[in-house]
């Protein structure tokens, strides 16, 4: 019997999925807020304010994970941590990240729920 091949997924296909998902939850709070603050125009300089606060955090954020990986010759936050902190306490970074993604589905739900309610 022949095998079929596997399908495999680029790096380009996992950015764009990923930023597909991000930016889905985003395009729908985003606007509820900013209409939860004020029917008039100068709310829009707050909200833009925010967002820009919050971009600029998550891009520091984000330099910093790059920097500690570099610094540590780790392809991830979790390997970078066991060479830098140890070994016995390696499991709090995938279990931090779990209970994100956890968080993030559940925002989600409500989100979801909120707007088709």
């Amino acid at each position: 019997a022949k095998v079929a091949p596997v399908p495999t997924s680029g790096v380009g296909a996992s950015v764009f999925n990923i930023c597909k998902a991000a930016l889905g939850a985003g395009v729908l709070s985003l606007p509820y807020g900013v209409a939860q603050l004020g029917d008039t125009r100068a709310v829009l300089w707050p909200a833009s304010a925010i967002v820009v606060v919050f971009g600029a955090m998550s891009a520091y954020s984000f330099s910093l994970t790059v920097r500690m990986c570099a610094a540590n010759d780790a392809s991830s936050l979790g390997s970078a941590w066991e060479k830098s902190i140890g070994r016995r306490s390696a499991r709090i970074v995938p279990a931090s990240l779990a209970l994100l993604c956890l968080g993030v589905c559940i925002a989600y739900g409500i989100i979801m729920g909120d707007t088709f309610s």
